[in-house]
């Protein structure tokens, strides 16, 4: 790939008064994934850049930027997951998506909700607004391969999962300022302990940038995360839903 012929956004300038504004907003009502995108978008810099050129030069690349909504139609296609054995990466994923009551594009349309994904965007950075398309509306894939749920603990982990994925500084920072947060809350959870393993996890993975995950759908969810080298959590999994269903509640903001 030719990084030379495709023209890049510019990098948006570090604010770190803005990034902790939206840290604190974050903590105040942690359904609001806006703020995450604050926080991300006024601490990376060009960070993103770097991952998008390693993002271009995966085997699934121009399929993705020819047909960004590919993705989209597999993964929408609810009837068709839920049909799955159970077990397989489609169905699972599924059974997450309904039990959360989510959308399908629903951290995308976040994006777009904050002007960051215009029309005028994507005429004008194609292949760069096609690989911001694929980081969102793969973050809840991320959630079923790695196995933690959208608890605060969980969604601290897997932002450190993620930054090692991405080199999302935003996400590195989030992920260690809001494990302090949530050990202030509850001292007796291993906290630091799921979030570090979150970014071992990360780190030993396979480059799930160059991964399609339409190719997935099918397979035995076991079998995948054996293929990607991603051991879900032990000590994440043995700790009751309810207990972390109770940290950090949302309140109005």
């Amino acid at each position: 790939m030719d990084m030379s012929k495709i023209k890049m956004p510019p990098a948006p300038p570090i604010r770190p008064d803005k990034s902790l504004a939206a840290f604190f907003g974050l903590m105040r009502n942690k359904e609001e994934t806006s703020y995450v995108f604050d926080f991300s978008y006024n601490i990376n810099g060009g960070m993103l850049h770097r991952t998008f050129e390693r993002f271009a030069r995966g085997p699934f690349y121009e399929q993705m930027v020819n047909d960004r909504r590919a993705i989209f139609r597999a993964l929408d296609d609810r009837q068709r997951l839920r049909e799955l054995p159970v077990g397989t990466v489609g169905r699972t994923y599924a059974d997450f998506m309904d039990r959360e009551g989510l959308d399908t594009d629903g951290v995308a349309q976040s994006f777009r909700d904050k002007g960051l994904l215009t029309e005028d965007f994507e005429r004008e950075y194609p292949e760069y607004s096609a690989f911001t398309y694929w980081l969102n509306i793969t973050h809840d894939m991320f959630h079923v391969l790695t196995g933690y749920n959208r608890d605060s603990l969980g969604e601290l982990a897997l932002l450190n999962f993620t930054s090692k994925i991405t080199g999302n500084r935003g996400n590195k920072y989030l992920a260690r300022m809001g494990a302090i947060r949530v050990k202030l809350e509850d001292p007796s959870l291993p906290v630091f302990k799921v979030v570090n393993n979150g970014g071992r996890m990360g780190r030993a993975s396979a480059d799930l940038l160059h991964v399609n995950f339409i190719d997935l759908l099918d397979r035995r969810l076991r079998e995948v995360r054996e293929e990607l080298n991603i051991v879900p959590c032990p000590v994440y999994a043995a700790l009751p839903q309810e207990r972390l269903l109770a940290l950090v509640q949302p309140q109005a903001a």
